[in-house]
């Protein structure tokens, strides 16, 4: 597994940027653990002391800034339905305890969000997650040998939604939806729920997005 680094002073200037390979790496989660620790003592060893750290790693940013949301393994996930139009018809969240890292945690989430558009009988849906791994998984299973049971549970829950396609999105695309995910383990609120149209306090949010801003 590749893993990199940038550093930029306050203007974005780059100043240093570094590459390795991590071998023996059993899981994404494992590969980005090992690259954060490594991006860390990194900005140590060249001796910057007032770093700003960005990483995709959403459950280690918890594990250091939540460590109590994190002893009993939990996560949050949620969906949000917009139309052709980029209206919220429909959005959900939930729970999910004893999840040990965060690519089981996505894994459970894009399976959970595949099932409840099935229940709802959504049959033309496009999915967009964070979870490039599993987008690969279910697209060019070939390339993802070690994701074969996860691809096989994706595709599986996949047909039975009669036309559906998968892509990546980036954090600032998916924000809504991650917003009210993070409210699980940020402000420790843990019931499920599915409502017609949006949450009253995303709203602005929500038009921006679909206003493209």
């Amino acid at each position: 597994m590749g893993a990199s680094w940038i550093v930029r002073n306050e203007h974005g200037d780059v100043l240093l940027h570094s590459r390795r390979a991590f071998g023996n790496v059993n899981s994404l989660a494992e590969g980005r653990f090992l690259g954060l620790m490594w991006a860390i003592e990194s900005m140590a060893s060249h001796r910057l002391h007032k770093v700003t750290f960005e990483t995709e790693a959403m459950d280690l940013v918890g594990v250091v800034l939540r460590p109590k949301a994190w002893p009993n393994r939990l996560m949050g996930a949620s969906w949000i339905v917009r139309n052709e139009h980029g209206d919220v018809l429909l959005h959900s969240r939930r729970a999910f305890g004893n999840v040990n890292s965060l690519a089981e945690g996505r894994f459970l989430g894009l399976m959970w969000a595949i099932e409840s558009m099935a229940s709802h009988r959504l049959h033309k849906v496009t999915f967009e997650t964070e979870a490039m791994d599993l987008v690969g998984v279910v697209l060019r299973p070939k390339a993802w040998p070690a994701f074969r049971y996860q691809g096989t549970e994706l595709r599986n829950a996949l047909e039975k939604i009669n036309e559906w396609s998968l892509s990546g999105a980036s954090v600032r695309v998916n924000r809504c939806a991650a917003k009210v995910a993070d409210s699980v383990t940020m402000e420790m609120r843990y019931q499920s729920y599915v409502t017609r149209g949006a949450p009253e306090w995303m709203c602005a949010l929500l038009e921006d997005d679909k206003q493209g801003r």
